[in-house]
């Protein structure tokens, strides 16, 4: 959260430690700061905007999207200007986030592509991935770019992992070249967090990893990065023998 001298700041209601660390900033550069929480989102809510038939799958977007409209509303107030309900209800409904809660049918199976690429993100998904499909385990296909804290972000994708197939990239973006973490260096750490045996797997090579993981029972889950995801849906535009489906 970025917040600026003297400005409004509009934050999720967060846990009582960060809370006092995000007034205590408030208070030093002279801002303004509202904890929005569900209550708040769902006395905002109407029948032409439709906050509950948004188009993104997970809590943690279902909660972004109730705190655009809060600041939307903050700014309508302030600047004078009226809603357009029945605009933000088409936005809402047609919203489309590639690489973030991305289910997909690909060859008939079910695979969930998420670029959680920070604990906090990745503990965000895990939560609603398990709430979408209560009592299951997933086989996951995961890279990390390098310099991330992917040891917290093991620990907590571990409890829901049938089996993992760790991976690795390297990408071009803006002159900048993005490589992911040694895949071999990942497992350790896989070893070391599990408390149960686990199938775990290395494939260096993206292509053949994802043409390993599509072998695998469904649910798949694909994430860690929105580096990989972007190469796998790469790899889906080339691919000739592959079907996909919403």
């Amino acid at each position: 959260m970025s917040i600026n001298e003297t400005s409004q700041a509009i934050s999720i209601d967060q846990d009582q430690k960060a809370e006092k660390v995000i007034r205590e900033v408030v208070k030093k550069k002279s801002a303004r700061i509202l904890f929005v929480g569900e209550n708040r989102f769902n006395l905002m809510q109407s029948d032409k905007i439709g906050y509950n038939r948004l188009g993104l799958m997970g809590d943690y977007q279902k909660e972004n999207a109730g705190l655009s409209l809060v600041a939307v509303n903050y700014l309508s107030q302030r600047d004078g200007f009226e809603i357009d309900e029945k605009k933000v209800g088409t936005v809402f409904q047609n919203a489309y986030f590639p690489g973030r809660f991305d289910i997909k049918k690909i060859n008939k199976k079910t695979i969930i592509f998420d670029g959680a690429h920070n604990p906090q993100k990745m503990d965000a998904f895990i939560n609603s991935l398990i709430k979408k499909f209560p009592n299951k385990k997933f086989n996951f296909l995961i890279a990390f770019k390098k310099g991330k804290d992917y040891q917290d972000m093991l620990k907590i994708i571990i409890p829901w992992v049938d089996s993992v197939v760790l991976t690795s990239f390297s990408t071009k973006d803006q002159d900048m070249i993005n490589v992911s973490e040694e895949p071999d260096k990942i497992k350790s750490d896989v070893i070391r967090y599990n408390r149960i045996k686990l199938e775990s797997k290395t494939i260096p090579d993206l292509k053949k990893a994802w043409e390993y993981i599509l072998e695998k029972k469904e649910p798949i889950v694909v994430t860690g990065s929105l580096y990989l995801v972007g190469e796998i849906y790469h790899l889906l535009k080339k691919s000739v023998n592959v079907k996909i489906s919403k």
